[in-house]
């Protein structure tokens, strides 16, 4: 049993040590298509109103 607590303890510290980076990287993608499109677009805003 104490090896089922060692594995959950590694994948917390791997969600920890990852999840950082991950979501930096995701907001790095998400806010260079919103600046591409603002310019290529000629658009006021990032979103666009129906």
């Amino acid at each position: 049993m104490s090896d089922d607590n060692k594995t959950n303890v590694n994948l917390g510290a791997y969600l920890t040590k990852f999840s950082a980076p991950i979501a930096g990287i995701i907001a790095f993608i998400t806010s260079l298509n919103g600046f591409l499109k603002l310019f290529a677009d000629k658009d006021v805003g990032l979103l666009r109103a129906c």
